[in-house]
């Protein structure tokens, strides 16, 4: 199979294609359209959409239908009849090109009203209600995926009050627990009004459980529901009572990786590599946590995202090893029940509980264990150092998605803690098609949090290597549309990588890969919107340029590049363009220094100084990112 990046440079270019009528039917209901061509791999067919030659594997196929005639050799006599009769193939049928037009239409008005159903039923005045045998749900998912969760939900809760041996009180087995399960993190958030880096949450005073869907990633959105319904199954245990942070959110985590079985039986006890990456950052920066601050940390604000990890592992340490399993299991269980923990009562979340003391739980915890906590994290350590092993690039990952959907952490560091897990996933050679497009996304958006108020970038945008990482996104998986909209959005940009036809293009093959897709439609809409006035101000910047070739006042400092353990070299005195390109020619500088424009225009209206709107008008970039000295570089041989 050739290279999918490879293609995407080559078609970017191509105009538009005439008409495609091939087809292909996938597995999973959805149905592209486009024009079948050669495949070097057998295990795939080869379908050509606007912006790709989007290889699919045969596994994924349903049916293909070959209506394209150009090439078409007929079959028999009969078939050459037809062919002369200008008669035309339609999803194996022969026709007349007006009944085939009549009929793609049809399919076109199907469409567009799948689209404006599923939009309508998604909206939460129309959302659903199911009843179950313990919840009662309301949701505006699909049919299909609120099944899917309602089913997940009913086989955690028998699991689990089974494993503990949960007995409900007469007026808890009366009280039905509400699940409100959202179709996306903007329903979520917009309609419990819960803050950014919340991913679902259980509210014991009033039973309600609310989660969302995160479509291209079920898998982490079964293991939310995990941890926040295991919230909700502890609740069970004894429903007046709080248990302290690091034992309600160690156990939570701890089911967090539960998976279910082809047998459909639960799995626990898994690893939790991205809780793994973040402890061992802490311990090669310095900043390794104790188990016994662990356990004090208060709730409302004191349990902070790093405390979950050492939480979790701490628990899973205990849940895991023989000796301790059984001991701890009793503690847990019965801790509501224990008669040398001190408890008060707390108004918490609008109701009145039970609430231990930190201390007394933990000199109970020491008690039952027969150990102190000191000695206890001891064994800790020598068994991290032992189970978890080498992290794969997908821990990196995962522990990029912790920080980049946790709560916000000081000076924006989950942002920065976010990217430099992408980045080592990426450097380790990470196979997965998401993490390239989570990455590309905040490369392309710096950083920035679009869930906040604040709205702020963090980091510098960075729309060309947003504009690589889409590129590995697509290779690896290109029949997601998802990734070829987040390279539309990255070619979008005022950039080196700028290209508004191939961001078209990319635009047109996701919305041909999912046309019934009502989050693709949205993004396609979104992205139509931007690129003509994208297209404007690009237009403005090559007039500019041809002015600025006529009378060019710019004036550019150049530093030279340097590594980190270097003496840093002095910048140069300002200098013109043809002075800079001089320079380039005698090769006093190459594509790796660093460039800035300093030259500020006299505002028309206003007299006063503006910058321009180039990167290099606003902050450093290098040379070979400046297209003015792209030929000098190439004359200069570097």
């Amino acid at each position: 199979m050739r290279p999918i990046a490879l293609l995407l440079a080559v078609l970017a270019f191509l105009s538009a294609p005439a008409a495609a009528f091939d087809r292909v039917l996938l597995k999973d209901g959805r149905a592209i359209e486009g024009k079948l061509i050669d495949s070097e791999d057998s295990g795939f067919i080869m379908l050509r959409l606007p912006g790709a030659d989007v290889p699919i594997p045969l596994s994924m196929v349903d049916k293909t239908f070959v209506e394209d005639l150009d090439d078409y050799v007929p079959k028999n006599k009969k078939e050459e009849k037809y062919l002369r009769q200008g008669k035309v193939l339609f999803e194996g049928s022969w026709m007349s090109r007006t009944r085939r037009e009549q009929q793609l239409q049809k399919r076109r008005d199907a469409d567009e009203g799948a689209i404006k159903q599923a939009r309508e039923e998604q909206k939460w005045k129309n959302h659903k209600q199911l009843n179950t045998r313990h919840f009662d749900i309301a949701s505006n998912c699909t049919q299909e995926v609120l099944d899917e969760y309602a089913d997940m939900m009913e086989a955690y809760y028998k699991y689990f009050t089974d494993f503990w041996h949960i007995k409900l009180k007469a007026k808890d087995a009366k009280r039905r627990m509400k699940f409100f399960m959202y179709r996306n993190a903007a329903d979520f958030h917009a309609i419990t009004g819960m803050r950014r880096g919340v991913l679902g949450y259980f509210q014991p005073t009033t039973g309600e459980l609310h989660l969302f869907d995160m479509f291209d990633d079920r898998a982490y959105a079964q293991a939310v529901m995990f941890h926040e319904g295991n919230h909700l199954l502890t609740h069970l245990i004894d429903t007046g009572y709080l248990y302290p942070p690091w034992m309600n959110e160690g156990m939570a985590e701890y089911y967090g990786s539960a998976k279910i079985n082809e047998q459909s039986e639960f799995e626990i006890g898994g690893l939790q590599y991205g809780r793994i990456a973040a402890m061992r950052h802490d311990d090669a920066t310095g900043q390794a946590l104790r188990i016994r601050d662990v356990m004090l940390a208060p709730r409302g604000g004191g349990y902070t995202a790093r405390h979950y990890s050492y939480g979790w592992s701490f628990v899973h340490f205990l849940m895991e090893t023989p000796k301790y399993a059984k001991s701890f299991r009793g503690f847990f269980k019965n801790l509501p029940d224990n008669p040398g923990v001190e408890t008060s009562i707390l108004t918490w979340q609008k109701g009145a509980f039970t609430a231990p003391s930190e201390e007394s739980v933990i000199e109970a915890f020491e008690s039952r264990m027969g150990k102190s906590v000191e000695d206890l994290e001891d064994e800790w350590r020598l068994f991290i150092a032992q189970a978890y092993g080498e992290l794969s690039p997908n821990a990196y990952y995962f522990a990029a998605r912790l920080f980049k959907n946790g709560e916000p952490l000081e000076n924006d560091q989950h942002v920065v803690f976010a990217m430099e897990f992408y980045d080592k996933a990426v450097q380790a050679g990470i196979e997965n098609a998401k993490a390239y497009r989570e990455y590309a996304e905040m490369l392309r958006k710096g950083g920035m949090d679009e869930s906040s108020s604040s709205r702020s970038i963090i980091i510098t945008p960075d729309p060309v290597k947003a504009w690589l990482m889409c590129q590995r996104a697509i290779e690896l998986d290109p029949i997601d549309p998802l990734n070829y909209m987040e390279g539309a959005g990255a070619l979008i940009m005022n950039s080196p990588a700028q290209d508004l036809d191939q961001a078209y293009a990319l635009a047109e093959t996701a919305k041909a890969l999912a046309p019934r897709s009502y989050r693709v439609t949205t993004l396609y809409d979104e992205l139509m919107s931007l690129i003509e006035p994208a297209r404007e101000r690009a237009r403005e910047r090559a007039e500019m340029e041809q002015r600025l070739a006529t009378l060019d006042l710019r004036q550019w400092i150049v530093q030279p590049f340097h590594f980190d353990n270097e003496e840093e070299p002095e910048q140069t005195p300002e200098m013109s363009t043809e002075e800079l390109r001089e320079l380039l020619a005698e090769g006093l500088y190459d594509g790796d220094d660093w460039v800035f424009q300093a030259y500020r225009w006299a505002d028309e209206t206003t007299g006063e100084l503006t910058q321009g709107t180039e990167p290099w008008d606003i902050g450093w970039v290098q040379l070979k990112d400046v297209p003015l000295f792209a030929d000098d570089l190439a004359q200069a041989g570097d």
